[in-house]
């Protein structure tokens, strides 16, 4: 229901509705990502969410990886820039396929 919003978790029901301002909407209505310590795989699945795209890189390389920060979602190249400068590697997109390299 507009001016509602509720919170729900992998496996579990959802809470129930409460009021919310726009103000205080969920990041991915204004196109942003808000992180705070987040596994680099997760990032990487959100993205393949939002974009469609298939993002291919060697797990061995982000398994340890965690993110924090609040970034733009407006531009897939722009995202996959600033987190390869944070993870000190290279991207390719080709298509709907990403290659972190």
């Amino acid at each position: 229901t507009k001016g509602q919003m509720t919170y729900c978790s992998r496996g579990s029901y959802p809470s129930a509705q409460k009021p919310f301002s726009t103000t205080e909407s969920p990041d991915w209505l204004h196109s942003k990502i808000d992180l705070n310590e987040e596994r680099l795989a997760n990032v990487f699945e959100e993205i393949e969410r939002r974009f469609d795209v298939n993002i291919k890189y060697e797990s061995h390389s982000v398994d340890s990886v965690r993110i924090s920060g609040l970034f733009n979602t407006t531009n897939l190249d722009s995202l996959m820039q600033s987190l390869c400068i944070l993870i000190d590697k290279d991207f390719k997109h080709d298509d709907n396929e990403v290659r972190v390299y």
